[in-house]
């Protein structure tokens, strides 16, 4: 017995580090064991552990926050928004990019020439007089030589800011005072969800904003993109070269205390359609429960057949998308997938109190995904998106939180009062609607 007895005390011994490092440690993470999880999803983008994130449902907490980590800023910022409106919330965020470079801080600035269509000269030469990289994103001078290839709808809807290599902002919001809440000078006319990360997935974003500027000028700023930890799983850009289907695996030794984060690039000019993929995979696993938020409610066919596939099997598949929208014929076309999925028990809220403008998704209580992808066309076919997906229970309960209060605010369209609004003629116009969107301008 007293020889036994050793023995189980080292079986049970709590888990410390290996001395030999040499040997690789290869316990399987426990985002691996989550039944959402597929192995393909490795494929798709950067993938590491050991990260802190931060949610938040409030444009007041969300700017304060990055105004303040720009306040902090010692070394390097990079900024990339497909809004940056010269509004009180815009030229204060400005300010404070001016206020950083004077410090000393490297200070790099990519904009959407279209989405920030109210961004003059004046303010760009605010900037770049202080020494501010400033770049647009496709430029009108650009069109003319691929408008067969739908030049003009080539966009950077991307929402990101990275501090100092180790503290990241992106999710839904742009920058402006519609964004923001109250506190800060916002007028708070969306409701959008936003994120904080501290850890190894922000250098997945740097690789991300890296990559916008390689598609953005043809001579890129070097940035030398710097690793702030080692716990990077799979990296999205190796060097100068972007490989992120086949990336390469680097050794995870240790798994520290912390939630697994995945930064997901989509890119439909290289053919790279990652959060397009991660989307339908996850719905086609889901069991129990599916809440999908998004502004823009114009799926492609593949997608509304996996969202009926999913209510068949008994989940409980809710979407809650905006009332009103800005782009013309959206909500025409929307009632189209409407009719499919409310015969197929799916449920549909419109958001009526203001305006919606979060893009998540979360699953069966493990799977969130935070981040700027719209469910249409625009998104699926043509922008530049990013996405945050998390294997974490905490962080699933947050949205999910978030999508119940959201759901106070709006108004369930049910199958009973959507037929009887519907004539031959209105699901004729929805039909044409969606297939113009779908099948000819997109």
């Amino acid at each position: 017995m007293q020889r036994v007895l050793p023995r189980l005390q080292h079986v049970y011994r709590p888990f410390t580090k290996p001395t030999d490092t040499t040997k690789p440690f290869t316990r399987i993470p426990s985002y691996r064991r989550n039944p959402l999880y597929n192995p393909s999803f490795d494929k798709m983008g950067g993938s590491s552990v050991a990260n802190d994130v931060t949610l938040y449902s409030s444009g007041d907490a969300a700017f304060r926050e990055m105004w303040q980590a720009i306040g902090k800023a010692k070394k390097r910022i990079l900024m990339e928004s497909y809004i940056i409106e010269p509004d009180t919330v815009g030229k204060a965020t400005m300010q404070h990019l001016i206020d950083a470079r004077k410090r000393g801080c490297e200070v790099y600035l990519l904009y959407d020439t279209i989405g920030s269509k109210h961004l003059r000269r004046e303010h760009i030469n605010m900037l770049v007089k202080e020494g501010i990289h400033v770049e647009d994103f496709n430029p009108m001078s650009k069109w003319p030589f691929r408008i067969h290839n739908h030049r003009g709808m080539y966009r950077d809807h991307r929402k990101l800011l990275v501090i100092d290599d180790h503290t990241g902002f992106c999710g839904g919001m742009n920058i402006g005072s519609e964004y923001a809440g109250y506190k800060v000078g916002g007028t708070k006319f969306y409701r959008d969800t936003h994120m904080k990360i501290t850890g190894p997935a922000v250098y997945n974003l740097q690789q991300v904003f890296a990559l916008s500027m390689i598609d953005t000028c043809r001579t890129p700023p070097s940035l030398h993109l710097r690793k702030g930890h080692t716990d990077l799983v799979t990296p999205l850009v190796i060097g100068e070269e972007v490989n992120p289907l086949k990336p390469t695996r680097q050794t995870v030794r240790y798994f520290h205390a912390g939630k697994f984060v995945q930064i997901l690039a989509s890119n439909p000019s290289r053919g790279i359609y990652n959060i397009q993929s991660s989307i339908i995979q996850v719905i086609e696993k889901s069991s129990k429960h599916l809440y999908i938020t998004t502004p823009y409610f114009v799926p492609p066919p593949d997608l509304i057949q996996a969202l009926i596939n999913a209510s068949n099997r008994g989940t409980d598949v809710r979407i809650l998308t905006s009332r009103l929208s800005e782009v013309f014929g959206i909500k025409t076309a929307s009632q189209y997938a409407y009719n499919q999925l409310l015969n197929n028990k799916v449920r549909v809220y419109e958001y009526f109190v203001g305006n919606i403008h979060a893009k998540t998704l979360t699953a069966d209580g493990h799977y969130s995904l935070i981040g700027s992808f719209n469910l249409d066309p625009v998104s699926f076919y043509h922008n530049l998106e990013l996405g945050v997906v998390t294997f974490d229970e905490d962080m699933a309960r947050q949205l999910e939180n978030d999508f119940i209060k959201d759901l106070e605010g709006s108004r369930e369209i049910t199958l009973k009062e959507f037929k009887r609004r519907r004539t031959w003629l209105r699901s004729l116009w929805h039909w044409f609607h969606y297939k113009l969107m779908t099948k000819v301008l997109f």
